[in-house]
Formats: structure tokens, sequence, C-alpha cells
């Protein structure tokens, strides 16, 4: 709503919207329904006196083409920022390959329940939740704790 329909929109954000489950509806008719150009993954200590790990993006609106890749770049280890990010910038002009860059059809977040923004998972990775049914309600229950016991019944067995 925000943008001319050829125009982009960038933003600096928690990153907290990327991964967990009550962001699952903004993460998809938002984030990745638009033409999501690249994100930078900066971490603590972007914004002044802010205690939040943020990311900052650009996305255009209107749906991307299937075949649309994005280019996540990870600088959480990075301590200054502004030079890492100078320094990948660089390295695109280049034309050469950076191990902080990930580029990631948009379409392969998908794969995982709730759409995780998780770029630096392989394409193998992100297979087996094709390929695979989910534990819960195959055969296993899967609960958080230690008091718990973890159930297979498909191989008879119990476990604590």
């Amino acid at each position: 709503e925000l943008c001319k329909p050829d125009g982009y929109l960038g933003a600096i954000t928690s990153r907290a919207g990327m991964f967990l489950t009550t962001f699952t509806d903004w993460r998809t008719q938002v984030f990745l329904d638009t033409g999501v150009t690249a994100l930078a993954d900066l971490g603590y200590g972007v914004m002044e006196q802010a205690l939040v790990e943020t990311t900052a993006y650009v996305i255009s609106p209107g749906r991307p083409q299937p075949s649309h890749t994005a280019s996540f770049i990870r600088l959480l280890k990075d301590t200054d920022r502004p030079c890492a990010l100078a320094t990948v910038a660089a390295n695109a002009r280049a034309g050469r390959e950076d191990p902080r860059v990930f580029r990631v059809p948009i379409s392969e977040f998908a794969a995982v329940p709730g759409s995780p923004i998780a770029y630096w998972m392989g394409p193998s990775m992100r297979r087996l939740f094709i390929d695979f049914p989910p534990l819960e309600g195959n055969g296993a229950e899967v609960r958080k704790g230690s008091r718990r016991v973890m159930t297979f019944a498909s191989c008879g067995r119990s476990g604590r």
C-alpha cells in the first residue's frame, strides 16, 4: 500500500518476525507474498539503545514470479556492520562470492511449516519437510520439558 507499482519499500525492524509463529501471517501475506529483493540480518546493536535484534529489508509491491530469488546477507557475527555491508555490496558488484550471502528462491520458504525465513537452511534440509511426515500425529508425541514421555508407537518403544 505504501509503494508505487514500480517502487520499493525499505525497513529496519525486529528480526523476530522472521521466525516467531505469531508472525506467520505477516511472513506469508506481506513479506513473502511481495517481491522481497534483499534482506540484511543485522542482529543486536544496530538501533541506539534498542535491545532488539534487527533486520533491514527491501520489498516491492505485487506478487513475485515463482522463480523469484532474493539475496539474504548474514552480518550477525560482524562487529563493524556498515563496513561489512559495504564489503558485501562491493563483492556483489565485482561478481565475487561472499559466504555471508545466501540466494534463496522465495517459494522454498513455504516448505517449512510456518514459513520461517531460515535463509541459511539449504535446499536439502528444506526438502526433508516435504519428503517426510511430521512426527506429531504420525506415531510420535513431541512435548517440551523433561517430565513428559516421548513415545514412538511405530517402533514399539518409549523413552524418557
